[in-house]
Formats: C-alpha cells, structure tokens, sequence
C-alpha cells in the first residue's frame, strides 16, 4: 500500500514554521487531545533530498517509547520512521510490534504493506532533513 500524498509546511517555504497567534507552531490536530492529556506533541516538518515539497507529520514525547512520530495524511494514522538520508516509511498501527520503532533493518527490510511519500519520479522519497516544533 502506498500513499503519494506530499504537503508543502503551511507557510510555503521548506525550512520555516507556520507562526500562529501565541508565535509557535500549531500541531495536527490529533495533537489536541495528547496535549490535554499531559503527552507532549510537536509538529513536524521534514525535508526531502531533492524535492521542492516536503511532507508535514506530528510526534509524541511519550514515557515509555520517547519520541514516536505519527502520520495522520490520511487515514488510517500510521507510525512512521523519520531518520536523515533513509526513505519515509510508515505502517498502520494494526499488528506493528514497537520493538521495531528504532530497528532500522526492520524498516528498511519491508517489502510490503507500508506506506511512502513519493518522490518526483515516482519512486521513494529520501528524508533530507526534519524540524521538529513543539
């Protein structure tokens, strides 16, 4: 299953963070309720080798598993792997065992059943570099 969804960050540009009214950035809104419930989210926005868009996700500082970063693009939600100069993958939360969350060989040796953000030759995109916004 794959997903060729892409997002530019709000504001157009690469590299800077959308400023709301407080002059932070706004997590997705499946942060909300994480944030009322004392889990800290932030929002992120990563960078792909030689791509003019980039892709938007939120992340989790959760107690027991640190930092998990969460695609909500589309449905259904889905863990993902954000490490520089590795493809984005991500998998539903259905049957995925968090023993894999930092297995960089589990990750890169799925053949299946996951998903990526298309680069523009159609093949899978390169994480370059991320910002994360809390």
């Amino acid at each position: 299953m794959t997903s060729t969804a892409t997002t530019r960050p709000r504001n157009g540009s690469p590299c800077a963070a959308a400023p709301h009214a407080a002059g932070t950035t706004t997590p997705g809104p499946q942060a909300r309720p994480a944030e009322a419930a004392g889990i800290r989210a932030a929002e992120v926005q990563v960078t792909l080798v030689g791509e003019n868009v980039g892709h938007a996700l939120n992340a989790f500082l959760t107690t027991d598993k640190g930092l998990v970063y969460v695609d909500d693009t589309e449905a259904p939600d889905k863990i993902a792997r954000i490490e520089t100069y590795q493809t984005y993958r991500s998998v539903t939360l259905v049957g995925f065992n968090t023993a894999y969350l930092r297995n960089d060989a589990w990750w890169n040796g799925l053949t299946g059943n996951y998903y990526y953000v298309a680069d523009s030759y159609g093949g899978q995109a390169v994480v370059e570099h991320q910002w994360i916004y809390w």
